[in-house]
């Protein structure tokens, strides 16, 4: 027959112990620290806004405007909406310096809550800075807004915030956004249906909005059936 041996091992002088009690220490610092950054990490609101690629100038009821297209990829509500468009562009001065000029583009009715898509307009009357501004203009002076967004979101009872710069190639004169937005059936439990995938689809004008593939500049990571 066999018997059983059990070894117990420990520090034997003092060095032992303090070497110990550090990595005690250490271990269980490591452990509360790594805890905390995952659910810190977890718990932290991120942003579910999402920007189409392009602005599109046309005349929405006459006015010739310029539209920007956001979105809200979950579904709750984005709330206390705050939106900056700003103009950047080249400036030279006359001792040969250059430098990054900015000025505000103001909306057309700001919307105060996001759920699903919303399009923000700048009018571009005669107060505006791109009054006048053609295509090639733009492309001229290098011309390039900002787009800065935050707001509240509901579900983690937090603020988020956003940022996206169209270049002067994303800013397509004379089209519209295609239609994101259908109204369900009578009976149905949501009123309508938000389609993600065309969140950067723009038509010329004059053309029906409902996206058609034979008229919509769509993404290629964008392409649906119709």
């Amino acid at each position: 027959m066999f018997g059983n041996t059990f070894n117990a091992t420990g520090p034997v002088n003092d060095y032992g112990k303090i070497v110990t009690i550090a990595h005690m220490f250490f271990a269980a610092l490591l452990m509360a620290v790594g805890t905390g950054t995952v659910f810190v990490k977890l718990s932290k609101a991120t942003t579910s806004l999402v920007y189409a690629k392009h602005v599109v100038v046309g005349n929405p009821d006459g006015i010739r405007t310029l539209t920007f297209r956001i979105a809200n990829r979950r579904s709750n509500m984005l709330v206390d909406i705050v939106l900056k468009a700003t103009l950047i562009t080249d400036h030279t001065t006359s001792e040969g310096e250059i430098y990054e000029r900015t000025q505000p583009l103001n909306f057309d009715e700001p919307p105060s809550v996001i759920c699903g898509d919303t399009t923000l307009r700048h009018r571009l009357d005669e107060a505006s800075p791109l009054y006048a501004m053609t295509s090639e203009s733009i492309r001229r002076k290098h011309m390039r807004i900002a787009l800065v967004f935050s707001a509240h979101e509901e579900t983690f009872n937090d603020c988020v915030c956003a940022f996206y710069m169209y270049a002067p190639e994303h800013i397509l004169f004379n089209h519209r956004f295609a239609r994101m937005r259908e109204r369900n059936p009578e009976g149905s439990e949501t009123v309508f249906t938000v389609h993600m995938n065309r969140l950067n689809n723009v038509v010329p004008c004059g053309v029906n909005p409902i996206c058609n593939c034979s008229a919509c500049i769509c993404n290629r990571s964008n392409i649906f059936d119709c």
